[in-house]
């Protein structure tokens, strides 16, 4: 499993220790809208559509938002999860470092330059390819592949959508394939120069 690590290349800010709360406000179906009755044409005004088909009008200004959690368990100043995914989506709030296949497919993209998933884990991935290997310099191609004279070629490749969508590492010289994409932990075949 792919974790975010970094994703600040874009500049969309990443919090590396998040509380409850910021990761609900991204692991769960919860829907942002601007444009729904009620809200559309009102200035910093979203409806957020929770995966319990309840709805809240969140004013992104103040984060005041109707709901139970925010109305009975929060003090003054903090957010609920439906407000955090407001301040999210706006670029506004650090998006949580969680698992990515825990991330709503959908956050963000109902919203007008919303930081979306596909945002968050493109600036992720422009980051991976400078990986420290033990102080030796690695060289890669324009594909992704590990271009080294001393063992095998590796080249880097994402599923599709219907099998997972996961970016995963291939061995050129045996066939062997890893999810995550980390060449220390492929399994190589008998006879490949990089079994040990």
């Amino acid at each position: 499993m792919c974790t975010i690590e970094s994703a600040e290349v874009q500049g969309i800010a990443l919090e590396t220790d998040p509380d409850a709360r910021d990761v609900r406000a991204v692991t769960q179906y919860l829907t942002v809208l601007d444009d729904a009755p009620g809200v559309a044409g009102a200035d910093d005004m979203y409806l957020v559509v929770s995966e319990s088909g309840s709805d809240y009008t969140v004013d992104a200004r103040s984060g005041a938002c109707p709901c139970p959690d925010s109305t009975y368990n929060l003090d003054d100043g903090e957010l609920c999860k439906h407000a955090r995914r407001v301040a999210i989506v706006r670029g506004e709030r650090a998006f949580p470092a969680v698992p990515v296949d825990d991330v709503d497919e959908q956050i963000g993209i109902h919203v007008p330059n919303g930081v979306t998933l596909a945002d968050v884990t493109a600036s992720a991935d422009t980051l991976r390819p400078l990986v420290a290997d033990g102080g030796e310099i690695i060289v890669a191609g324009d594909d992704g592949e590990i271009l080294d004279d001393d063992g095998p070629t590796y080249t880097f490749h994402r599923e599709t959508p219907d099998v997972g969508g996961a970016r995963y590492v291939r061995c050129e010289e045996c066939g062997a394939e890893c999810v995550p994409a980390d060449p220390d932990r492929l399994l190589h075949r008998a006879g490949c120069s990089g079994r040990d």
